[in-house]
């Protein structure tokens, strides 16, 4: 159910089919992004019909440090969606790892 920084950095040059899912808040996504949709985790309820298409493929959910990844998996999980794993550590460890893979 997890994904570490290492293996998503794999999947992104390997440009693997999947969707990087950003769960922070929009004003999060826009100081700083590593690509991906934003959908912020409060508004995920309202909004799975925009992923409605991944629901049986990857989906790789992250947040700054983990904790809101962890809850959008789980929600995603009972929800129906088949393969989703939360960036161990969220986009800082990421960030940590690969600091050139920063967007704004």
């Amino acid at each position: 159910m997890t994904i570490l920084p290492q293996e998503l950095k794999t999947l992104i040059d390997s440009k693997a089919d999947f969707l990087l899912l950003d769960v922070r808040e929009e004003w999060e996504y826009e100081e700083y992004h590593i690509g991906g949709l934003n959908i912020p985790l409060n508004s995920l309820p309202f909004r799975l019909q925009e992923i409605a298409s991944w629901k049986s493929k990857m989906i790789v959910i992250h947040c700054k440090a983990g904790t809101r990844g962890r809850t959008g998996t789980k929600y995603l999980l009972k929800h129906g969606f088949l393969a989703v794993k939360n960036l161990e550590g969220g986009v800082q460890a990421f960030i940590e790892t690969f600091p050139q893979a920063i967007l704004n």
